[in-house]
């Protein structure tokens, strides 16, 4: 899978992102015309369009490149991570500033301050939650790749990895819902619970690489990865448990891999791709946190959505050519 591929799945994961984010269960501000079974068809949407595992599989792909390649650099690593906080600081105080004084209504305390500047608990804007547990992960990738590399055999990979993933998470989740409910241990433990979870994901993409490094793109024609992956996503609509996303995204992306994507598509992907980190910054801020009647004023979820996937990429393009600069001289 090429660099530009990479980036096409980013462009496709930020586009899920915006659209899970907006219709979450049928109860929003908007004229949902299609139903069934009384819940709207934008909901059944949504439970194909989880982007995390997307994301992690990447980068999981993009680390055990590095691997194999020998191109691991902490160095580079941290300074990566650096940047990725200095974005995040910059584009959350520039948020809670308009915040506050549009909606009057954004009252915190020291903890939730300290909580949000080390991204352990990101209440500003909740859908920053995988921030942390991401930067953990990238820092100790070429420790997990090792690992990964030493203990799990090529043919048998996908199977143990899901075997020890479920095992841990399961422990994971009881741990977090059961033993800690309800206890302020619940709140510390849930950037370490979701670490867990998005692990299986980054793993996957260790697995997709060696898979695709053995048998180049599944053995189809283009024609028919694109039918599997339409016919995946339809399966997934109807699917509401988030309990198979990384195997779907991972069969997603694999299927992906073997689909010639024509340029005027490619081109308007590689362009959601290379924005998509801004764009998870600061979507939200729009839908959810300060103008939500401004975007839900549009009534009709494809406008919504539209309106908003275009405001948050103007928003990215401003904000990249504002700080890229800044921060050069920071980091």
């Amino acid at each position: 899978m090429s660099r530009e591929q990479s980036n096409m799945i980013k462009g496709i994961a930020i586009l899920m992102m915006v659209w899970i984010h907006l219709f979450v269960n049928g109860t929003e501000n908007c004229h949902y015309s299609l139903f069934l079974s009384s819940v709207p068809i934008e909901v059944y949407i949504r439970d194909a369009m989880n982007p995390v595992p997307f994301f992690m599989i990447v980068s999981g792909y993009g680390v055990t490149y590095s691997f194999y390649n020998k191109r691991i650099d902490i160095k580079r690593q941290l300074r990566k991570v650096c940047l990725l906080y200095v974005y995040y600081w910059l584009i959350m105080a520039l948020f809670s500033v308009i915040r506050y004084f549009y909606t009057n209504d954004f009252n915190f305390t020291a903890l939730d301050l300290l909580g949000n500047i080390t991204g352990y608990n990101t209440s500003f804007n909740k859908e920053m939650w995988f921030l942390f547990p991401y930067c953990v992960i990238y820092l100790s990738s070429s420790y997990i790749i090792s690992f990964l590399d030493l203990v799990f055999d090529s043919k048998k990979r996908v199977i143990m990895i899901s075997a020890l993933y479920i095992i841990v998470f399961g422990l994971s989740k009881y741990l977090y819902s059961y033993m800690f409910a309800g206890s302020y241990v619940q709140a510390l433990y849930f950037p370490i619970h979701h670490t867990i979870y998005l692990l299986l994901s980054f793993s996957l993409g260790f697995v997709l690489y060696n898979l695709l490094n053995e048998y180049k793109t599944p053995h189809f024609s283009s024609s028919i990865n694109f039918l599997l992956l339409i016919l995946l996503f339809v399966l997934k609509c109807c699917v509401p448990t988030s309990v198979f996303d990384c195997f779907y995204a991972f069969v997603f992306v694999w299927l992906f891999a073997g689909i010639k994507i024509n340029n005027f598509v490619k081109n308007i992907l590689t362009v959601f791709g290379t924005y998509s980190m801004l764009m998870w910054m600061t979507h939200t801020y729009y839908s959810k946190y300060v103008f939500p009647d401004f975007i839900y004023g549009f009534k009709y979820p494809l406008l919504i959505y539209i309106v908003l996937v275009l405001i948050s990429l103007v928003t990215a393009v401003i904000l990249k050519r504002v700080l890229e600069p800044l921060t050069k001289h920071i980091i």
